[in-house]
């Protein structure tokens, strides 16, 4: 089984999105972990407690540098974890579909 680490880059106002994409990963079996670079959005400490998981890593920026930035920094994170096999990058308002990460995986292998 693969264990699959998710990298998403969030700023702004988007929060309706970003939960979409978060409450979509967490049901996949293959993630592991989400990192969530948050390039000065307005999300706060509670709207990642609301999940109720340690699966996510929230990585809080300053301000915004930018999405070339967001994915370096978490990409290093993910590569950093003994546990991670395999790296997601998702846009934060990229839901994927059921079923999505098992045919990329299939293919994959």
């Amino acid at each position: 089984m693969s264990n699959v680490c998710v990298v998403t880059v969030t700023y702004g106002d988007r929060e309706r999105f970003l939960s979409q994409v978060l409450i979509a990963c967490l049901k996949e079996k293959h993630i592991k972990k989400i990192i969530v670079v948050d390039n000065d959005s307005t999300c706060n400490q509670n709207f990642f407690d609301s999940f109720n998981t340690d699966k996510i890593k929230w990585l809080r920026l300053k301000e915004n540098t930018g999405s070339a930035n967001g994915y370096k920094i978490g990409i290093k994170k993910a590569y950093e974890d003994s546990k991670c096999e395999l790296i997601w990058l998702l846009d934060d308002d990229n839901v994927p579909n059921p079923k999505c990460l098992d045919k990329l995986l299939a293919q994959y292998k």
